[in-house]
Formats: C-alpha cells, sequence, structure tokens
C-alpha cells in the first residue's frame, strides 16, 4: 500500500470555487512527488488538504494506511515549507531551527548537533544569532528550508520553497533539498510552477490542470510522452510544436497530412484515421531538403547551447526547431525539414489526449 493516498479529493470553497476536482494520487514511501502546473490550478490546495490546513469537500487522504482526513494539523506529523518564508520573529535564527526539535523531544546535545550541521549546509551558520527581521528574504526563506528538513516527520511539504530566492542561490538550494531527501528518504510532496525544478528534483512529476490530473510520471515520460494537448503544451520552452491536420492510410502506409500543406508525414506508431494533431519537440526536428515540411524563418534565437529556429509553414501554422549553434539561419530564408518518426505524437483535437501506440506513464 502507497504510504500517501488522496483517494477522489475534491476541494469546493464557500464562493463556489471548485479548485480540486476530485483527485487521485498514490505517493511511495521515500517518494519526492512534484506537483507541477501554472498558477490557479489546485496544487498548493491539494497540498493544503494533506496537511489538514483545508478540509476536502469529498474525498479521503491517507498516511500510513490511516485516514488522516479529519485529522488536526498538529497530529499528522508533517513538516511544512510555505511559499512565504514564516519565522517566529522573537527568536533568533537558531533558535527557529532548534523549536520543531525541542517541540518533539530532542535532547539539548544532539538539537545542537543538528543546528549546527545544517546551518553549514545551507550556509548560514553567521546568521544563527540574529532575528528574521535583520535578515534578507531570501535568507529568511533560507532559515525556514532548514527549520522544516531539520527534523525527520513522516512526511515533507513544500510548497513553492524556493520561490522567493534569486537564481544564482536556487540551484544550490535545490541541489541541497534533493540530497537531503536522498539521505533521509522523507516522503515528499513538493509544489512548484518551474518546470525546471520539477523535472531535477522529481522521482514523479503530478501534470495538473483546472483542478485535475493530466498526467503522472517519471520526469521522462511527462516531457517526450505527454498524455495530453495541455501537458505537451505546458511542459518544455519552448512547448512542443502542435500541428493541426488528419491521419490518413495511403498506399499501405499511415500518414499526417497537415492542414493547408500538401506535405505527407509517414508515422512510425500509426494512428486511427481523422482529425487529430501532430506533436513533436524541436529538439527532433532537423533541416532536410528531402524533408516534407517546408517553411521560412521567421526568427532565429541563440540561446547559447542551442539555436531556435522559429519557421511559418503556411496557413498561420508554426514550428519551432532546435538547431546547432553552429547552424544560422537568415530570416526570410526558405528550408525544408524532417521530423525524428519515433518521437512524433498524435493526440485527439477533441478530448485533447494522446491516441499513438505510446506509452504515456
Amino acid at each position: 500500500m502507497s504510504f500517501l493516498q488522496l483517494r477522489a479529493a475534491r476541494k469546493v470553497f464557500p464562493d463556489g470555487t471548485e479548485a480540486v476536482r476530485g483527485i487521485d494520487l498514490a505517493v511511495e514511501k521515500g517518494e519526492l512527488v512534484v506537483l507541477l502546473g501554472p498558477s490557479g490550478c489546485g496544487k498548493t490546495t491539494t497540498l493544503r488538504m494533506v496537511a489538514g490546513l483545508e478540509t476536502p469537500t469529498a474525498g479521503r487522504i491517507l498516511m500510513g494506511g490511516e485516514d488522516v482526513t479529519a485529522l488536526r494539523p498538529a497530529k499528522r506529523d508533517i513538516g511544512f515549507i510555505f511559499q512565504f518564508y514564516a519565522l517566529y520573529p522573537h527568536m533568533t535564527v537558531r533558535g527557529n531551527l532548534s523549536f520543531p526539535l525541542e517541540n518533539t523531544g530532542v535532547r539539548r546535545g544532539e538539537r545542537e548537533r543538528l543546528v549546527r550541521e545544517t546551518a553549514e549546509q545551507m550556509g548560514i551558520t553567521h546568521l544563527l544569532d540574529r532575528h528574521p527581521a535583520h535578515l534578507s528574504g531570501g535568507d529568511q526563506q533560507k532559515v525556514s528550508v532548514a527549520r522544516a528538513m531539520i527534523r525527520h516527520p513522516r512526511l515533507w511539504l513544500m510548497d513553492e520553497p524556493l520561490g522567493t530566492i534569486d537564481a544564482a542561490k536556487r540551484m544550490e538550494l535545490r541541489e541541497w533539498i534533493r540530497q537531503k531527501h536522498l539521505a533521509m528518504k522523507v516522503t515528499t510532496l513538493y509544489v512548484t510552477h518551474d518546470q525546471e525544478e520539477a523535472m531535477s528534483l522529481g522521482d514523479r512529476v503530478v501534470v495538473m490542470n483546472e483542478g485535475r490530473v493530466e498526467q503522472i510520471g517519471v520526469p521522462l515520460a511527462v516531457y517526450d510522452r505527454p498524455a495530453s494537448l495541455f501537458t505537451a503544451d505546458f511542459i518544455g520552452s519552448p512547448g512542443m510544436n502542435l500541428l493541426p491536420g488528419e491521419v490518413a492510410a495511403e498506399t499501405g502506409q499511415t500518414v499526417f497530412r497537415p492542414h493547408d500543406s500538401d506535405a505527407r508525414i509517414p508515422l512510425a506508431h500509426g494512428g486511427t484515421p481523422g482529425a487529430a494533431v501532430l506533436g513533436i519537440r524541436g529538439e527532433f526536428v532537423r533541416p532536410d531538403p528531402a524533408g516534407p515540411l517546408a517553411g521560412t524563418v521567421v526568427l532565429d534565437e541563440y540561446l547559447g547551447a542551442s539555436r531556435s529556429v522559429h519557421l511559418e509553414l503556411g496557413g498561420g501554422a508554426r514550428l519551432v526547431m532546435r538547431a546547432d549553434t553552429r547552424q544560422s539561419f537568415a530570416q526570410g530564408e526558405r528550408i525544408r525539414v524532417q521530423l525524428h518518426p519515433d518521437h512524433v505524437r498524435i493526440f485527439d483535437p477533441e478530448s485533447g489526449r494522446r491516441r499513438d501506440n505510446g506509452d504515456s506513464t
């Protein structure tokens, strides 16, 4: 049995807003699962229901096989890192770090050791005798993260813990959180809208949209085999290229025919004939004089490690190709491109769900 389970969890607020629309989720013991999605998708409300800060309108929440749906937050044995730091203003940093340990009966010598080690790991030793009012916002959030992770609860809940920290320190803290999790193996539910964070931290990623779960999977599967048009467009920078058209059987071969084009794109995974949307990541599009698609270069972006070449295909359709930095393309240049057949994904335009033969987990 999974350690944390949400069963048909739903939350409707008094004003009628349905923030979470009956989601099911199972998190294994010691796993780090990331809830990822745009603002307003229900990820923070889901986390708050697990914490006991919101009561589900319907459904159940179980921890270690125990139904905790109605259990008070203090009884759930969780460490919660809020989006905005919530430190005790009358305590020094040392006191803030020590307090949760003291509260759970850890002896003084052990408390001092843990405070010292955690402060060293977080690079905040020089702040131990300061009060929160004398810290920068980034340092306050570091202390908030350290305070939640200093002890070993049953569950860590993290709501955008790095959101207020500058980019230079964000990667360092992300690595620290991952290392701490690997060392302590505390089951963790982590909320973010940052895709890079989600992909680098999560054992699995839960993509949410409008209160529902779009897809659950390991980061590679979510990126490479999106289960829906929403996931395909939301994940990636830029998102997956999406071309409307139709799947058809021609001379014993299944092909995709884009709208407003005479192109024929062979499909490695087949597909049901009819209206469809073809999806492909930019890194699987390459220049090829014999390629089936032709486009006009409207923008060539140099990004350091790669180039993003934006093509106008006609009829309003666009395609972004991720090219080698040694290649460059002039605005207005006409080029043909090839799509890697193993990385073409086919979606149903009505349901938005993927319908090729690939796996989506």
